[in-house]
């Protein structure tokens, strides 16, 4: 038998301004991807180009200042 590869998803709430849902709807279509896949994909890019999360979004959950809530 082969390798069996299981990739987890995690389901997450996000709130966009209407011109954040409307480019990334135009977007998803453009593209012919679902709308998570283009929000995934924009993650991704962002990481190899700028290397960290931390500085764009805070710090990383549980690394905040007491009482913050970690995700």
């Amino acid at each position: 038998m082969g390798a069996i590869i299981v990739n987890l998803m995690f389901r997450i709430q996000l709130y966009l301004t209407q011109e954040q849902c409307v480019r990334l709807k135009d977007e998803s279509r453009r593209r012919g991807a679902s709308v998570a896949a283009i929000v995934r994909a924009a993650i991704d890019e962002h990481v190899e180009r700028d290397g960290d999360l931390a500085e764009t979004f805070g710090r990383r959950p549980g690394t905040g200042p007491a009482g913050s809530a970690a995700l």
